[in-house]
């Protein structure tokens, strides 16, 4: 755990970059590729640490085909990617909104990776809504 408010001095290999995450968000992680941006995955991974005291965060992750500008005719995907915390129980919701583009997966998945307060990380994959397939839903808990 790192606070904030202060300035650090990091010395890693080039080939690391040291990165920070505030507690109670999710970070979206695809698998390393030549070119991230012209990527896809077929699998999302989302990291999340606890945060300190109960929260609801959401985060919107866009996506387009990372090529052309259809875009500007609306040829992407946003992802409301939603964390809230009670106490030591977690839920984590995905919605995205249906509206896709060239290349875009038709069956996505997502794996998250919940860093527990003991410092144990445990992977989870979350279910499907069987009334909306652009929607998934986890719950779970960050005691141990």
């Amino acid at each position: 755990k790192v606070s904030g408010g202060c300035t650090r001095t990091v010395t890693k290999p080039l080939v690391e970059v040291p990165l920070y995450l505030k507690g109670g968000w999710l970070l979206p992680m695809q698998p390393v590729c030549a070119r991230p941006s012209l990527a896809s995955p077929d699998v999302i991974e989302l990291v999340a640490y606890p945060s300190e005291a109960d929260c609801d965060n959401t985060y919107e992750l866009y996506e387009d085909d990372g090529v052309t500008m259809d875009y500007l005719e609306g040829k992407c995907s946003t992802t409301r990617l939603r964390y809230i915390q009670k106490g030591n129980d977690v839920t984590v919701e995905i919605l995205g909104d249906g509206i896709g583009y060239d290349g875009k997966p038709s069956d996505r998945s997502y794996v998250v990776n919940l860093h527990r307060r003991d410092g144990s990380v445990i992977s989870l994959t979350p279910r499907r809504n069987r009334r909306n397939p652009e929607s998934w839903t986890l719950r779970t808990s960050i005691a141990r």
